[in-house]
């Protein structure tokens, strides 16, 4: 649990972030400050053969050049394995199969 003073800190380091972020539009800056939302830097995140499909699929906006390729190749079989559902298992391979060409 944070002390008085730390959680402080915090609030005024997420305000002046908000602040200086032009993006982030100023009705979403009170949920924001109000600490009910994580932030998440995906190239941060653990790539593991237990992440989900999704969070794979997220993972390759910033996964390196060099392993993209098996990343790929691994999420198409994920795919091919866990949905049932034959046009959103389609989609998905087609979406896969396009960033490895």
């Amino acid at each position: 649990m944070l002390s008085d003073s730390a959680r402080v800190q915090l609030l005024l380091m997420i305000n002046y972030v908000i602040i200086l972020d032009p993006g982030i539009p100023m009705q979403y800056r009170g949920l924001l400050m109000s600490q009910q939302v994580t932030f998440i830097y995906l190239d941060e995140l653990q790539v593991t053969s237990n992440n989900s499909l999704g969070l794979g699929m997220v993972q390759l906006v910033v996964e390196k050049e060099e392993t993209a390729t098996d990343h790929t190749r691994e999420l198409i079989e994920k795919c091919r394995q866990q949905l049932v559902d034959v046009s959103k298992r389609q989609k998905v391979l087609e979406l896969l199969e396009l960033v490895l060409s």
